[in-house]
């Protein structure tokens, strides 16, 4: 008898002590460094945005957050890869808005319900760029032309579903005008060819535009909003210079921190409370001032209802293009 009292008190031991480990690893979370997925190349907006938040970010969790850049089908690739990985906390995903359209695109069979959200952390102004030295001043002398020579000027783009591709699409459906959209790599070579003279004009975010623009290389002929944006107060609102896009405007990505779905809801309450210090971190409110993006802070149920509703308005902006391989509401989408 004295031996089996011994043995279930060993084995009782060792279970409340497993639990105890098991317990107090997860309340020690994070314990090691945390590695963030950027889907794209360094140098566009996401990889941007995610280089300046990691600062503010790690310093409440207390740890290291190391960014990898895993770029390749607008975003579907790195996207992917964090699916392959524990839902654990210790992969997390910048995601841009591409998420959004994959399915429509017939890109990958993924979007943002695959993953759960800790933050959006901002949203970002496109605007309609051309060169310095471009024979257009104004967006209507822009229309005018492209309307006279049907698909000769070349807008660049990142890639499917990207800003600069939905942009452009919104862009010619709304004003008229056919441009020839051609997609490259990664919003910093968009920069790079429209700088180069490559492409005619870009519509990507105005963070990527704005110190090209005040040193002169660039012109601004537009922001896709309905009333002018502070940082840019002389670059006249889309929706006012020209009242057909009033409708759909605004319009404009976004970035958010994901992480896997079933991912521990101690693990996601780590990360929202170090993603709430960080949006108030005053070095990355004026960086996003400075960038010209506006910040959001969105969490759980503002998430979805904002993501739903930019996924509604933009899934079928692609489908009406002629664009998705894939009609929206078979998966669900209603129409805006």
């Amino acid at each position: 008898m004295g031996n089996k009292k011994w043995r279930v008190v060993c084995i009782v031991t060792v279970v409340l002590l497993c639990a105890f480990t098991a317990v107090s690893a997860q309340k020690a979370y994070p314990t090691k460094a945390i590695e963030a997925i950027v889907p794209w190349g360094a140098g566009g907006v996401t990889d941007t945005i995610a280089r300046n938040f990691v600062a503010p970010f790690e310093k409440d969790l207390g740890v290291p957050i190391v960014i990898t850049n895993k770029a390749g089908a607008s975003g579907a690739i790195g996207s992917q890869f964090v699916l392959t990985k524990p839902a654990d906390g210790y992969t997390i995903l910048f995601s841009a808005e591409t998420l959004g359209t994959m399915k429509v695109l017939g890109m990958a069979d993924i979007d943002f319900r695959d993953f759960e959200p800790i933050i959006l952390i901002s949203g970002f102004i496109p605007t309609v760029t051309v060169s310095a030295n471009a024979p257009w001043n104004t967006v209507q002398e822009l229309i005018e032309d492209a309307k006279k020579r049907p698909g000769k000027i070349i807008a660049g783009y990142a890639g499917p579903g990207s800003t600069g591709h939905i942009s452009s699409l919104l862009f010619s459906k709304q004003s008229g005008a056919k441009l020839n959209i051609v997609p490259f790599g990664s919003g910093a070579e968009v920069s790079a060819a429209i700088l180069g003279g490559h492409v005619d004009v870009v519509m990507n975010p105005l963070g990527d535009n704005i110190e090209n623009y005040k040193a002169g290389k660039l012109k601004l002929l537009a922001t896709f909003t309905n009333e002018p944006v502070k940082q840019v107060p002389l670059v006249p609102a889309l929706g006012k210079a020209v009242p057909e896009f009033q409708e759909v405007l605004p319009w404009g990505p976004m970035i958010s921190i994901l992480v896997k779905k079933g991912t521990p809801e101690e693990v996601k309450e780590k990360l929202k409370k170090a993603a709430i210090v960080a949006v108030n971190d005053e070095k990355w409110i004026a960086f996003l001032d400075r960038y010209c993006a506006n910040p959001l802070n969105l969490l759980e149920g503002d998430f979805w209802k904002f993501v739903d509703s930019w996924i509604s308005n933009t899934t079928w902006i692609l489908y009406d293009a002629g664009v998705a391989k894939k009609s929206p509401a078979e998966f669900g989408i209603p129409r805006p």
